[in-house]
This record gives structure tokens, C-alpha cells and sequence, in this order.
């Protein structure tokens, strides 16, 4: 099912709310417990004990719960290029390199008198199992997460008809009134006539949603080569791909709003070669004169997923600042609350308790609250990821951010003991002879 614009940020404000409901609920079961067992076995003694300061326990817990939501949250939606990237429908289109020419080339490099034009070897061989579609390119602001900016002027690419006809790609958000004939070729709706002035545009969902502030259906206002204002209408959104710095119409309506715009400046180049390197030296080396320069499509698409990944990982860092904040707190509660219950403590051991039992019932108190703080943490963000679920699941999120719960809970645990073994330390007959 398509996302609409607004759903991740839905589940996530639910997620929150959720986080909320549930520290609420533990912060009330603090200070009206219900459900604990009773007695005075060193088990129901230790749930007990946790709720013994309920502004340290519920301290504690928000600050795990949090920092583990954060983490979890963030750390699923990390982004990696994955699958078979040879395939038409993944994210580089089947393509394996792109080109861009500084100054425009107006031969046809697929046929042997466009390349003895410009001069280039045209024996042919070293294009077997090459093909090149050209693209018109109007300059303009970069639409990419790579822009600290709005656009004003977005990068227009004319897609020709050649490459329409072939498709490629996935969309996640095309129109309700889709016809049988576009649902099977969706780069078809760019043949699309809205009417006089508004032009059919096809963007990357993330850009389109993230930088330009818009979503599938909306105009975006430019000028045409004439100074003229034109509409640029999003009919369709790309789920992930490499035109995220540009939005792109047909080839032909390309030479009716930019009639100046000659040439082919943007090329995508689809082999069946098992290295690119040479390809790519053997176009630059050859077209050098209009400053044509390639990259491997999974390198420009890495580019993109760096920036992403780079605010993943911040979020990341503050999360697990304050994870490691909370696990530390823990054991300094843990610690300070056995140095005030020493007479408590010491009553009980000389009442028949063994030193284990008294131990075990403290690692349980603090083990409680860690464990409290991780499962609200940790249901929450499970709410936050939903919209992006079938996505993750290809990349099972699941395993990692199991792994993260585990080890902080070892690490928290760890700092529990090490509470413990120290103050235990403490001769507790001093203190019994104070009572």
C-alpha cells in the first residue's frame, strides 16, 4: 500500500504518545503498586524495594526508555544499498552508470555516425552491450538532501521516449485515476496534457516530500525559457532512485518550456559489462572536450545515503549518551540506596538472609527498572517503524536492534553487580549495633 505524505510522522506522534501512556503507567504503579506478590521472601521484597523512591525509579526509567526509543527508532531506518541492483526495478533503474557533460552533445553516441562526429572510435567495440539515453538538462537547484536549501529553481531533466517506453525504477505514489495502460508503465503519465500552462512532473519521493515541501498532486511554480510562468504538477514520486537532485518531464515538453536548452547534457548508460571502469574511462577520455565526467550509479546513489545516514548516526550518539547516562544512574541508585538501607540490611541478614539472597534481591530491584525502561523504549519505536515496515523487513532491523536491547541490559546489569560487590564490602555488624 502507498504512504500518504503525513503517515510517518502519524506513528511516530503515536509512538510518543505511547511512550507517555506507558511511563504514566509505571509511574503510577510506583506509587500505587498493585499485582506485586506479597509476603516476605526476598522476591516480593525486591519488586517491593524498586518502588521504594519512585522519583529515582521513574527517573531512571524515562531516561532508558528514551534513549532507547531514540536509538532504536533512528538506528532501523538506516539505509544501506541492498538486492540485486541489476534489476530494473531496484533503486539505480538497472543503470550502472551516469554521466553529465558540461557543455551539451548533440550527436546520437549510440549510432556509429554519431561517435565518428565526435571523434570517437567508431568501430563499435568498445560499445557492445552498451547503451546510452541521453537526456536534455535545464540547470538549476539542486532537490537532494546534498542542498541545505529550498530550491527555487529545481534541475529539470526531458526524459526521452526511448527510456519512457523502457521503464525501469518503483514508484511509491502515483494518482488515483491511473490508466491500465500507465499502472503497468508508470513513466507514461508523463505524456500526460493537464491543460495550458501545468506540465506532468515525475520527482524522488524523499526530495519532493523533504526538501521542496510538497507532495504528490502539487504545483510547483518556475519560469519557462521565456520568462513565461509555467505549473509544475507532481504526478508521480519515485521510491528511492537517482534523480533525487532533479525533477524530470518528457523530452518533449522539455523543448516547448526550454526551447533554448539544446544538446543532451545528462546521460544514463546501461551495460551488460562486468566492470564500468573502463567504459567510464574510455567516455571521459574521449568526450573530455565537453567536460564529461561518470560515476558508478551505486557511487552517486552512496553519496546520497551518506548525508542520510550521517543525521541517523547523531541521533544515534545522543541516544546512546543518554542510554549510558541512564545504565550509570542505575548503579548509582542502586548504590546509594544500599548505603541507605544498610541498617535494613543488616537486620535482615542477622533475621536468616544470606548475603546471596540479599545480593540477588538488590540486582532484581535495579534489573526491574532496567528492564522496565528498555520494553517501553522498545515497544514504542516498534510503532514508529510501521510505515516503513516492508522496507526494513528486507533489511530484518529486528536482529540489531535485539542485539542493542541485549547489550545494554548486560551492560546494566554489569554496572548492577559491580554496585553491589562494593557495598557489599561494607561490614554490616557496625551498623547492627547501632539498632
Amino acid at each position: 500500500p502507498q504512504l500518504t505524505k503525513y503517515e510517518t510522522e502519524l506513528f511516530f506522534g503515536l509512538a510518543l504518545l505511547l511512550l507517555f501512556v506507558l511511563l504514566m503507567y509505571f509511574s503510577s504503579w510506583c506509587r500505587h503498586p498493585a499485582g506485586v506478590p506479597g509476603g516476605l521472601s526476598w522476591r516480593s521484597l525486591a519488586y517491593r524495594n524498586s518502588q521504594r523512591n519512585s522519583t529515582r525509579s521513574n527517573f531512571s526509567v524515562a531516561l532508558i526508555a528514551l534513549a532507547t526509543f531514540t536509538i532504536l527508532s533512528m538506528a532501523a531506518n538506516r539505509v544501506s544499498l541492498n538486492g540485486d541492483l541489476t534489476d530494473r526495478s531496484s533503486v539505480t533503474g538497472g543503470f550502472q552508470i551516469v554521466g553529465q557533460a558540461e557543455m551539451p552533445i548533440l550527436q546520437d553516441i549510440n549510432t556509429e555516425v554519431g561517435r565518428f562526429e565526435l571523434g570517437i572510435d567508431h568501430s563499435g567495440e568498445n560499445f557492445k552491450g552498451v547503451y546510452i539515453y541521453p537526456m536534455r538538462l535545464q540547470p538549476g537547484d539542486d532537490t537532494s538532501c546534498l542542498n541545505l536549501y529550498r530550491p527555487v529553481r529545481p534541475r529539470i531533466l526531458g526524459v526521452p521516449e526511448d527510456f519512457r517506453t523502457r521503464g525501469g525504477f518503483t514508484f511509491s505514489h502515483l494518482p488515483s485515476d491511473v490508466t491500465p495502460a500507465e499502472k503497468s508503465n508508470p513513466w507514461l503519465i508523463l505524456e500526460r496534457n493537464l491543460g495550458e500552462g501545468v506540465i506532468p512532473v515525475i520527482g524522488d519521493y524523499e526530495s519532493v516530500q523533504w526538501v521542496l515541501k510538497l507532495g504528490l498532486g502539487q504545483e510547483l511554480k518556475i519560469n519557462d525559457g521565456l520568462g513565461r510562468p509555467v505549473n509544475l504538477r507532481l504526478v508521480g514520486l519515485l521510491k528511492g532512485s537517482l534523480f533525487q537532485s532533479e525533477l524530470l518531464i518528457s523530452e518533449e515538453t522539455f523543448q516547448e518550456v526550454f526551447p533554448d536548452r539544446e544538446g543532451y547534457s545528462y546521460f544514463l548508460i546501461e551495460s551488460d559489462k562486468q566492470e564500468s571502469q573502463p567504459v567510464m574511462d574510455f567516455l571521459e577520455g574521449n568526450l573530455g572536450e565537453y567536460g564529461f565526467s561518470a560515476q558508478e550509479t551505486v557511487q552517486k546513489l552512496a553519496g546520497y545515503l551518506s548525508v542520510r545516514n550521517t543525521y541517523i548516526s547523531t541521533f544515534e550518539t545522543l541516544g546512546g549518551l543518554g542510554l549510558i547516562l541512564g545504565t550509570l544512574g542505575l548503579g548509582v541508585v542502586l548504590l546509594r540506596n544500599v548505603v541507605e538501607r544498610r541498617r535494613e540490611l543488616a537486620i535482615m541478614r542477622a533475621s536468616g538472609f544470606s548475603q546471596y539472597s540479599l545480593s540477588l534481591m538488590v540486582i532484581i530491584e535495579n534489573g526491574w527498572l532496567l528492564i522496565s525502561g528498555l520494553s517501553i523504549g522498545f515497544l514504542s519505536a516498534l510503532i514508529a517503524l510501521i510505515p516503513n515496515w516492508e522496507h526494513l523487513s528486507s533489511q530484518s532491523p529486528l536482529g540489531p536492534m535485539l542485539y542493542t536491547v541485549l547489550l545494554v541490559f548486560a551492560f546494566g546489569m554489569t554496572a548492577s553487580l559491580l554496585a553491589v560487590r562494593v557495598s557489599f564490602r561494607v561490614p554490616l555488624l557496625p551498623v547492627l549495633k547501632t539498632e
